[in-house]
């Protein structure tokens, strides 16, 4: 199968946005699925985190898939609703995809971190149903990978900016539900984080009270704070020490989460 773009549903949202999801096949065989939403606070999409992730992963041996999902001037739940129909349409058509329906893993950077972390961590309690075919797949992602990703959205290290783009107004309701590290359960699924420790755009202690939060909730999380680094490096093979963070996701992924190894 080669790559395509996928339209996530049938009619675009009222301001005539269409989310969409590309899809980056490795081989013909049947692997594990990684799907990544780029960062962008809510407002736009960070292009290092699109297609030269998807393509490395792809080296990695998954099969890939990049999800451009509704941004500000749209508001919750639209891009949570996104993020999960991408799960529900990758497992209901993984036999087309070549895809282990029991090994579907999302992974988000910055505000996209958030995303994916929802979507780990609420996909139980947002509503994505559309009532059609796709309803019957669970939007449940297998494993969830948390780069420099932003995890609050209410207290001392809320990240504003997402905080606003995403929900639009000042509602301290949304903003404590939207603040995954206040709502693990015991069935959020196995997470992996990283950032570096002078971040500037989000705090570090974004991840590290999501993997302490874990932790306490019995979870599996693996977390790598690495020493120095900008925000926003994407793959960032250039540094070698940040530059390891996706072989450390496959290996989380082949290990912790038993995805098959090809």
């Amino acid at each position: 199968m080669s790559k395509e773009t996928i339209k996530l549903y049938d009619k675009p949202y009222e301001n005539g946005f269409m989310p969409t999801m590309t899809i980056f096949p490795c081989d013909d065989k049947v692997r594990g699925a990684v799907i990544i939403y780029p960062g962008g606070g809510y407002s736009h999409y960070g292009s290092l985190e699109q297609s030269l992730v998807a393509e490395r992963f792809n080296e990695l041996g998954f099969h890939a898939f990049v999800v451009i999902y509704s941004v500000s001037p749209l508001h919750y739940p639209s891009q949570q609703r996104d993020a999960l129909r991408a799960v529900r349409m990758v497992r209901k058509d993984a036999a087309k995809y070549n895809v282990d329906p029991e090994k579907i893993a999302v992974c988000g950077f910055s505000a996209g971190g958030h995303l994916a972390g929802t979507a780990g961590v609420l996909y139980d309690r947002i509503d994505s149903t559309c009532g059609d075919e796709y309803d019957e797949a669970s939007p449940r992602p297998d494993a969830m990978i948390l780069s420099y990703p932003v995890i609050s959205m209410s207290g001392e290290y809320a990240h504003i900016g997402s905080a606003n783009n995403l929900i639009g107004c000042d509602d301290a309701e949304k903003r404590e539900f939207l603040s995954i590290e206040k709502q693990i359960t015991e069935n959020t699924p196995p997470a992996m984080c990283w950032i570096t420790a002078d971040d500037k755009a989000v705090n570090r202690d974004n991840p590290i009270m999501f993997a302490r939060a874990m932790w306490a909730a019995g979870r599996d999380c693996e977390l790598h704070v690495f020493p120095h680094g900008p925000h926003g490096l994407g793959l960032n093979t250039e540094r070698e020490d940040v530059g390891q963070w996706s072989t450390l996701a496959a290996t989380f992924l082949y290990t912790t989460c038993k995805f098959p190894r090809i």
